[in-house]
């Protein structure tokens, strides 16, 4: 039992050093990626600071996520499975959207061990009533991780599509960088916390890279469109050619919408698509 014991406490030493690791390389490249962008930022006092663009976060698991309303007089066993049932739910929920996300197209092997061990632990979970909630929250962390990656795997496609990746090709690099060590992360097996940690900075790597090379491509085309507005404001036509214009300044003053919002990709197909009907 000791020797048992004493080789759990070593495999939890070494999970804990190769997460440290990990975490150290990606904040060093992370690091390396906000400096990038934020000398390019003081070039031009009109670029916003990419670092500010709104990352959609999925929900952590986290104490607050399960109510403890169990009176004291409960028994302890079923306040377990209580937690277990709703930590289970949420479970599910992340793996939704893991799914939703690729992770059936992006990382179908690694899905389907997830997928084996969650059907093992919904056996476990339906046959004891200890608590079970750091398994489960584990688990719950690799399908976020999952959901993470293969957003990350979307972004990169885009940013290649439009060559975004030879605008910056050192901030490319180092965002490679990372998903190599995400990568490295999930197929080597660290805890679940520690690839959803890697899967987030991967991911804030790409999307500072997408949202700076898009929000020049809607800068530029804002600019042009503005100018062919200008000179449509000065003619003076007919009822139809009014409400033609009409219709054109309502998705110019979508793009602008979308622009301030932070949305760049959506503010340029607006822009392009007003220009194309001036």
């Amino acid at each position: 039992m000791f020797t048992f014991l004493k080789c759990n406490k070593i495999k939890a030493m070494i999970n804990t050093v190769k997460g440290e690791e990990i975490m150290k390389k990606l904040l060093i490249a992370l690091m390396a990626i906000s400096l990038i962008f934020g000398l390019a930022s003081c070039k031009s006092t009109k670029q916003e600071d990419a670092s500010e663009t709104p990352v959609e976060q999925p929900q952590e698991p986290t104490d607050e996520t399960v109510d403890d309303t169990t009176d004291e007089s409960t028994d302890e066993t079923d306040s377990f499975a209580e937690k277990n049932a709703k930590l289970m739910e949420q479970l599910s929920g992340s793996r939704d959207g893991a799914i939703k996300a690729g992770a059936d197209k992006y990382y179908a092997d690694q899905l389907s061990a997830l997928d084996e061990q969650l059907k093992a632990l919904k056996d476990k979970v339906a046959d004891s009533n200890e608590d079970l909630s750091e398994e489960i929250e584990d688990l719950n962390y690799r399908y976020l991780a999952l959901q993470k990656a293969s957003e990350t795997k979307q972004l990169k496609e885009k940013i290649e599509e439009h060559g975004f990746d030879q605008d910056n090709k050192i901030a490319y690099d180092a965002a490679e960088a990372l998903l190599a060590e995400l990568e490295k992360a999930i197929n080597e097996n660290a805890s679940g916390k520690v690839q959803y940690k890697a899967a987030e900075a991967t991911y804030a790597a790409y999307h500072t890279i997408f949202y700076s090379s898009f929000k020049k491509l809607a800068d530029a085309e804002r600019k042009s469109a503005l100018e062919q507005k200008k000179a449509a404001d000065n003619v003076k036509a007919g009822v139809a050619q009014k409400d033609r214009y009409k219709a054109i300044t309502e998705v110019f003053q979508k793009g602008d919408n979308a622009y301030v919002t932070k949305n760049p990709e959506a503010a340029y197909d607006c822009y392009k698509e007003a220009k194309e009907k001036l």
